[in-house]
């Protein structure tokens, strides 16, 4: 597979996430062929800038299915958690607050490094 297509399957699992979309799975299996980590970290965004306050907890349930998945050596159980994961936080309450907030207000901000 392309790098391009992987980059259309990341923004499609952001989409389905963010809409609760039925598809929200099948993508999800199409991105676990590529890098597992990268995926997780992925996940991790879509937490904070889609579900945010909505779930406080939310970023500490996918770092402990990460480390679920990680540890796991099963293959179904490794594809259950990444499986569940994901559709736990596609049924989330979606807030979007902190992340419109940060276009709006950093968006043309550029810190001074020196």
């Amino acid at each position: 597979m392309s790098q391009n297509y992987k980059q259309i399957l990341v923004s499609a699992l952001q989409k389905y996430i963010r809409r609760d979309d039925e598809d929200v799975l099948r993508v999800a299996k199409e991105l676990n062929l590529f890098n597992e980590n990268q995926v997780w970290t992925k996940l991790s965004i879509y937490g904070s800038e889609d579900i945010g306050i909505a779930c406080p907890t939310i970023q500490t349930y996918i770092e402990t299915q990460r480390k679920n998945f990680s540890k796991e050596t099963d293959i179904w159980k490794k594809r259950t958690i990444y499986l569940n994961t994901i559709n736990y936080l596609a049924k989330q309450n979606k807030s979007r607050i902190c992340d419109n907030a940060n276009h709006a207000y950093f968006k043309n901000y550029q810190p001074d490094v020196k």
